[in-house]
């Protein structure tokens, strides 16, 4: 199994007043910095969904994708502008998590991959294009 780590940054901080949350720091660090160190430790590879300019990431050694559905569509297009980069790259897993949430476990895939049920849902597990267009069309991609 070939994960990728994508970091979801995608939507507008409406409630920010446009400022990126994953910018605010905490210590010497960003939010954003906690999450990529963190995922860095689970993954060897890992992209940034954000829509916008994506060159102010540019200080970030991360690929950054923006969602592949236009108008700003909420977390659901940025798991699957994720999984489409994933398809196109050759991972056969995503594991997404929300680049405010610096203190998921450092542990988290493991843990998943340990959760026998989570090994059978097309959202924690796609392994072929069927399952793809199963979990394109299970939020409605089309």
């Amino acid at each position: 199994m070939s994960i990728l780590g994508v970091i979801l940054a995608g939507g507008q901080a409406r409630r920010m007043d446009g400022i990126d949350k994953c910018r605010l720091k905490i210590g010497d660090n960003t939010i954003l910095d906690i999450v990529v160190n963190c995922l860095s430790l689970q993954l060897e590879t890992i992209v940034l969904n954000a829509n916008g300019d994506p060159e102010r990431f540019s200080d970030l050694e991360i690929d950054v994708i923006p969602d592949t559905i236009q108008g700003y569509a909420g977390p659901l297009a940025g798991i699957l502008s994720g999984m489409r980069f994933a398809e196109k790259n050759g991972f056969t897993s995503i594991l997404t998590v929300a680049s405010d949430t610096p203190f998921f476990p450092l542990n988290l895939l493991t843990k998943l991959l340990l959760f026998p049920t989570l090994k059978n849902d097309p959202f924690f597990n796609i392994n072929t294009h069927s399952d793809l267009v199963e979990a394109q069309q299970r939020i409605g991609a089309f």
